[in-house]
């Protein structure tokens, strides 16, 4: 859950020394987001949609694990000023999207999370829609944190979603942090996919926990009315719900993002540099066959 992933990516040094977001924005491209929910009382939103809701509860469980202000279920930046977020959908609407919030909504993010991929990476090695993200994050100086797919292991072709193959993106995988904020035990999940490219580059960047992350529930029924195991149901009303995927693991990396930014640092192939060169380096151990 948020309590114990959030505390495994070591952000209490963080928090302690004053930054928890700050005055800086976290961004989704997503299903939506229940602006209601309790644990965004303190959050500023920026959409271009036209409801502030989310049917799926899919965006809203990835919001809340990059701004939560929960005092339990905490996101990576509680302390965050805003989610600029917009609706997902085809590869043309979705870079709409992103155009909007980096131009059009009065206030940008710092950092967009892309939990969706574009199919899986097994034709080119770098398509005309990973152009796109590398040229957006390029010009506009954003961030782009995205899930690597829930396609598993793949002995001869990558089974990664497009856009991870983008060279400036932080493409990232779910790791089972197994309950514990110690990394002794961690796995990479078996339904995480894998690269590398066709041209044999490295991809995922980077890895996160993902496994059986609590987080916001769009269906919430009203604050302190308890959590669920399951994982966005409409039937079953309550605040928090669990969900497991490389969905929930690529918004734990983009909270980090929005505090680096509360540290000043903001630009955001520093920012990467700095993620891949300060993470814990890592092999398979022991996960999976």
């Amino acid at each position: 859950e948020l309590d114990v992933s959030i505390p495994s990516l070591q952000v209490n040094a963080w928090w302690t020394a004053g930054f928890d977001g700050g005055i800086w924005d976290g961004g989704v491209v997503d299903t939506g987001v229940q602006q209601d929910h309790p644990a965004f009382s303190t959050i500023n939103f920026y959409t271009d949609s036209a409801s502030p809701t989310d049917s799926d509860g899919h965006g809203t469980h990835v919001a809340g694990i990059i701004g939560s202000a929960n005092a339990t279920y905490s996101g990576g930046a509680p302390g965050l000023d805003a989610i600029v977020w917009g609706q997902s959908g085809n590869q043309a609407t979705t870079m709409a999207r992103m155009h909007t919030l980096a131009s059009a909504l009065g206030q940008s993010p710092e950092v967009i999370n892309h939990s969706l991929g574009y199919g899986t990476a097994n034709v080119s090695d770098y398509n005309a829609n990973d152009t796109f993200y590398d040229a957006f994050i390029q010009n506009f100086d954003i961030l782009v944190s995205k899930s690597a797919g829930n396609s598993g292991w793949g002995s001869t072709t990558p089974t990664i979603t497009h856009p991870a193959p983008a060279y400036n993106l932080l493409a990232v995988a779910n790791m089972n942090d197994r309950a514990t904020t110690v990394r002794s035990d961690d796995v990479r999940s078996t339904s995480s996919s894998t690269g590398p490219t066709l041209n044999g580059r490295r991809k995922p960047d980077i890895a996160a926990p993902g496994s059986v992350i609590r987080s916001t529930n769009a269906f919430w029924f009203g604050a302190g009315s308890g959590t669920n195991f399951g994982c966005r149901n409409p039937a079953v009303l309550w605040d928090y719900v669990d969900c497991s995927g490389t969905s929930m693991a690529a918004p734990h990396v983009a909270g980090m993002v929005v505090l680096m930014e509360d540290g000043g640092n903001n630009n955001p192939i520093s920012q990467k540099a700095v993620l891949l060169n300060t993470a814990d380096a890592w092999t398979s151990n022991d996960t999976s066959t």
